[in-house]
């Protein structure tokens, strides 16, 4: 992982140029990652006149980009503009909670809906069960914020771009309440030799972001589950009806706290 070549910009390595942040940033990222960086210079420093003169750089910059791209051999580029999309951050007045997550694909997350409206009645639950958009496996939780952690999430994306992995199949058969200081307790679905290859996917993830200074982000304590609804009482485990699927991409996850939503922030596509 660490011989990948990654080309990353920014206007300048120097603190004093951007009071947006974007060249300490990506002067930490370089000096703190194991990763392999070479830096681009790319963009406008914050006293720059916008005169013909700053046009001629600009446009002399992208052609360095088309340049390096033909003759020189970079595994990943990290534009910095284009890293975090400014439509993963609408207006939430109220914490976020960020991590990196596996979720189910169209027919399992149905399958998982059917079966959570299945056990809610057999177990006579009065709660209801999660939106089939929101299931998912949480593998490492990055932090609870008010406002967006941008170099947390520019340095997970960064690690996570490196990442070569394939797709895999995940199978959750049984089901069991989780205790929680709360009221309601979480009903969640459980694996066993189904979620071998999960584990194995998560400690990658979790290597890679403990080498790369992102230790915080850590879950070094990991029980693969998918959460079906939180319910008013206990229920033991016992086995059902398996929910099975293959896990072709891994996402970034901004969870609105108290508003049931899942926005995505960033996806990393398994490939064979």
């Amino acid at each position: 992982m660490y011989n990948k070549r990654i080309l990353i910009t920014s206007p300048s390595l120097q603190i004093r140029d951007n009071v947006s942040g974007i060249s300490s940033l990506v002067a930490d990222i370089i000096k703190h990652s194991r990763l392999n960086f070479s830096h681009l210079r790319l963009g406008s420093k914050d006293r720059s006149r916008k005169n013909l003169i700053w046009v001629a750089i600009q446009l002399r910059m992208y052609v360095n980009i088309v340049f390096i791209s033909l003759f020189k051999r970079y595994d990943c580029v990290h534009l910095n503009t284009l890293v975090i999309s400014p439509h993963s951050f609408p207006v939430h007045h109220g914490p976020n909670n960020y991590f990196l997550a596996v979720r189910p694909d169209f027919e399992a997350a149905f399958q998982t809906a059917r079966q959570a409206a299945v056990l809610r009645k057999q177990h006579s639950l009065r709660t209801r069960s999660l939106s089939a958009n929101l299931f998912h496996v949480t593998l490492h939780a990055l932090g609870h914020f008010t406002e967006p952690p941008l170099k947390t999430l520019t340095m997970v994306c960064a690690v996570m771009r490196t990442l070569v992995a394939q797709p895999f199949d995940v199978e959750f058969d049984r089901i069991m309440s989780f205790s929680s200081r709360n009221p309601k307790q979480p009903l969640v679905m459980l694996g066993g030799a189904g979620v071998v290859a999960l584990t194995n996917f998560q400690r990658r993830i979790g290597r890679a972001l403990w080498d790369n200074g992102l230790r915080e982000c850590v879950n070094r304590n990991f029980t693969p589950h998918m959460t079906l609804l939180y319910g008013d009482k206990s229920i033991p485990e016992h086995f059902v009806n398996p929910i099975r699927w293959t896990v072709n991409e891994c996402v970034l996850v901004r969870s609105l706290v108290g508003q049931s939503q899942h926005l995505i922030v960033e996806r990393w596509v398994l490939q064979r």
